[in-house]
């Protein structure tokens, strides 16, 4: 289900092209908040859909897919653009990433399975995460935060996100 709202929150980010400087801000914090949603729909696969010896594999093709289709769109928009003589985004690249979106939502909505019928090739059912709640959830991030251990992570951790903005940025 978070895949279909974080797909929702792309396409809002994409039609930011207006006059009106509230709807910038709300879309921009509603993509931030289904976001989130993405990458934890995309994690959760990743983890319980693979067995420990695959679990590498399939977070370098998550990683991998991220960077190529976030390339793909860059040059998507930088092509629609190219001859432009204004400095602004032409509401072709919206609707082309409207679109895309549109059948990401699609493809959400149909192609995705309850992980409760899915099997791996040896039969065995996949790793189940029962859900813990929202204030059990905050408990569990206040203890990560208090181990100095995580807290000395965030600075490779930052360091390794900054090129993924420069990199799939061509326009």
């Amino acid at each position: 289900m978070s895949s279909l709202e974080s797909s929702l929150g792309w396409v809002l980010d994409c039609i930011t092209n207006t006059a009106n400087t509230w709807f910038p801000i709300l879309s921009g914090a509603f993509l931030g908040l289904t976001a989130n949603l993405i990458w934890t729909a995309a994690a959760y696969i990743s983890f319980s859909y693979s067995t420990e010896q695959s679990r590498g594999s399939f977070i370098s093709m998550q990683w991998g897919l991220l960077s190529l289709f976030s390339s793909l769109g860059s040059i998507v928009a930088f092509a629609i653009n190219f001859d432009a003589s204004a400095l602004h985004v032409p509401i072709a690249v919206y609707i082309v990433f409207i679109l895309v979106m549109a059948l990401s939502f699609l493809v959400a909505l149909f192609g995705i399975v309850a992980p409760s019928t899915v099997r791996r090739r040896d039969g065995t059912p996949l790793a189940h995460y029962p859900h813990e709640g929202f204030w059990q959830e905050l408990k569990h991030q206040r203890r990560l935060f208090q181990d100095w251990r995580i807290l000395a992570m965030f600075v490779p951790m930052f360091a390794s996100e900054v090129p993924f903005i420069v990199l799939s940025s061509l326009n």
